[in-house]
């Protein structure tokens, strides 16, 4: 999962959104736009949230996505010398 990419989309979906509410209180709409807007506005800050947590545990993100290799064979540190 790429993180930066997923991330991108989100702020861009909130963007495009925001944008559809206008063009909605626009036409006339405007029940469909405020609704609108109260939801993205909870996506954005959602959203800032989520990289809020991104933020504070990249090494934790980093082992996720990259395991550590896992080798099969002798454990040599349980070899008597």
């Amino acid at each position: 999962m790429n993180i930066d990419s997923t991330m991108l989309a989100i702020y861009l979906a909130h963007e495009q959104l925001t944008n559809l509410a206008e063009q909605l209180e626009q036409q006339g709409f405007s029940m469909a736009a405020a609704e609108l807007v109260r939801e993205t506005k909870a996506l954005g800050r959602q959203a800032m949230q989520i990289e809020g947590v991104l933020g504070d545990y990249p090494t934790e993100i980093a082992a996720a996505q990259n395991p550590a290799p896992c080798w099969l064979g002798i454990d040599f540190a349980k070899v008597p010398a």
